[in-house]
């Protein structure tokens, strides 16, 4: 199962991946977007600090960033709900998702049952490779399963890549 984010970017590099997953077809979905950022989206940080914070920046997590965006507490109740249908629906399965360092980021809060306090707790270089692994739960539980997180942030394959092109 090969999935993507329907931003552009990760519907590329799903589709540069596929071919190398047996000709997988991408199944794009957007609850894998990264934060929709609402009337801010695609415009500069200075047009958006003069509309959206002109006394300053306040950060709330509860608080979306301009109209229509999310707060990146949704964001992140958005992406652990994601993981869990994936996880569901893809149960047993190898599932290969092309995102972005925010959804990493929810993974690593959810599936590691850790507080969201606030973005990026964990810097996620561009192309790089997160892997987690679902396996029965020890805790006697019928059904139970536990997250094992087997690669973070690995991102060895661009070695040698000239910065500008992947990584960067």
């Amino acid at each position: 199962m090969l999935l993507s984010s329907t931003l552009p970017r990760a519907v590329e590099t799903a589709e540069l991946l596929a071919p190398a997953l047996g000709g997988l077809p991408v199944e794009q979905r957007e609850d894998l977007c990264e934060l929709f950022p609402g009337e801010s989206d695609a415009i500069t940080w200075e047009e958006f600090r003069a509309r959206y914070r002109p006394d300053g920046w306040s950060y709330d997590p509860h608080r979306p960033m301009a109209p229509g965006a999310e707060s990146w507490v949704s964001f992140q109740q958005r992406v652990a709900s994601a993981l869990d249908t994936v996880a569901r629906l893809h149960h047993g399965r190898t599932v290969v998702v092309a995102c972005h360092g925010g959804i990493i980021d929810g993974s690593m809060h959810h599936l590691l049952g850790l507080p969201v306090t606030g973005p990026r707790s964990w810097l996620v270089t561009n192309s790089s490779v997160t892997e987690w692994a679902m396996t029965d739960a020890d805790d006697g539980e019928p059904g139970g399963r536990a997250w094992r997180l087997l690669r973070f942030n690995d991102a060895a394959h661009l070695e040698g890549v000239p910065l500008g092109e992947a990584g960067s």
